[in-house]
Protein backbone atom coordinates (compact mmCIF):
# COMPACT_ATOMS: atom_id res chain seq x y z
CA UNK A 1 0.00 0.00 0.00
CA UNK A 2 1.40 3.15 -1.04
CA UNK A 3 1.12 6.20 1.53
CA UNK A 4 -1.36 8.08 -1.04
CA UNK A 5 -3.53 4.71 -0.52
CA UNK A 6 -3.72 4.86 3.60
CA UNK A 7 -3.76 8.65 3.88
CA UNK A 8 -7.15 8.97 1.19
CA UNK A 9 -8.44 5.72 2.42
CA UNK A 10 -8.91 7.26 6.00
CA UNK A 11 -10.14 10.63 4.53
CA UNK A 12 -12.87 9.06 3.15
CA UNK A 13 -13.80 8.71 6.54
CA UNK A 14 -13.77 11.82 7.89
CA UNK A 15 -16.55 14.96 6.42
CA UNK A 16 -16.05 15.94 3.79
CA UNK A 17 -13.24 14.30 3.01
CA UNK A 18 -11.33 17.29 4.89
CA UNK A 19 -7.72 15.23 5.42
CA UNK A 20 -7.15 14.72 1.62
CA UNK A 21 -8.56 17.96 0.38
CA UNK A 22 -7.17 20.17 2.93
CA UNK A 23 -3.84 18.49 4.65
CA UNK A 24 -2.61 16.22 1.92
CA UNK A 25 -0.80 17.04 -1.32
CA UNK A 26 -0.57 13.43 -2.99
CA UNK A 27 2.01 14.38 -5.62
CA UNK A 28 4.66 15.22 -3.08
CA UNK A 29 2.82 12.84 -0.36
CA UNK A 30 3.31 15.11 2.48
CA UNK A 31 1.27 17.13 4.97
CA UNK A 32 0.46 20.39 4.11
CA UNK A 33 -0.73 23.32 6.11
CA UNK A 34 -4.66 23.74 5.03
CA UNK A 35 -7.15 25.59 6.71
CA UNK A 36 -9.51 25.21 9.68
CA UNK A 37 -9.22 21.76 10.85
CA UNK A 38 -6.88 21.03 13.57
CA UNK A 39 -7.56 17.40 14.19
CA UNK A 40 -8.01 16.50 10.34
CA UNK A 41 -3.92 17.87 9.90
CA UNK A 42 -2.96 16.13 13.18
CA UNK A 43 -4.48 12.74 11.70
CA UNK A 44 -2.55 13.53 8.56
CA UNK A 45 0.72 13.82 10.58
CA UNK A 46 -0.56 10.75 12.44
CA UNK A 47 -0.31 8.55 9.55
CA UNK A 48 2.77 10.00 7.36
CA UNK A 49 4.59 9.40 10.80
CA UNK A 50 3.77 5.99 11.31
CA UNK A 51 3.94 4.87 7.78
CA UNK A 52 5.82 1.72 6.88
CA UNK A 53 6.67 1.92 2.90
CA UNK A 54 8.35 -1.90 3.73
CA UNK A 55 5.24 -3.39 5.44
CA UNK A 56 2.64 -5.21 3.99
CA UNK A 57 -0.99 -3.53 3.14
CA UNK A 58 -2.68 -5.60 5.90
CA UNK A 59 0.45 -4.29 8.66
CA UNK A 60 0.04 -0.67 7.22
CA UNK A 61 -3.46 -0.91 8.05
CA UNK A 62 -3.67 -2.50 11.58
CA UNK A 63 -0.93 0.06 12.23
CA UNK A 64 -3.02 2.89 11.09
CA UNK A 65 -5.26 1.83 13.16
CA UNK A 66 -3.84 0.78 16.07
CA UNK A 67 -2.44 4.54 16.12
CA UNK A 68 -6.01 6.12 15.78
CA UNK A 69 -7.45 3.70 18.47
CA UNK A 70 -5.20 5.35 20.78
CA UNK A 71 -5.94 8.66 19.62
CA UNK A 72 -9.54 7.75 20.25
CA UNK A 73 -8.61 6.71 24.27
CA UNK A 74 -7.01 10.28 24.17
CA UNK A 75 -8.86 12.00 23.05
CA UNK A 76 -12.04 9.96 25.07
CA UNK A 77 -10.26 10.68 28.31
CA UNK A 78 -9.84 14.61 27.61
CA UNK A 79 -13.68 14.77 26.97
CA UNK A 80 -14.05 12.90 30.48
CA UNK A 81 -11.73 14.87 32.02
CA UNK A 82 -13.93 18.14 30.92
CA UNK A 83 -17.12 16.12 31.72
CA UNK A 84 -16.68 16.33 35.34
CA UNK A 85 -18.16 19.15 38.07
Amino acid sequence: MKLNDLIKKASSGYPDNWIWNEYWDNAIEQVVCGHGDTFAHFIAIKLKNTFDAGASDDKQLVTAIRVMERMKRNLAGVIAALEKV
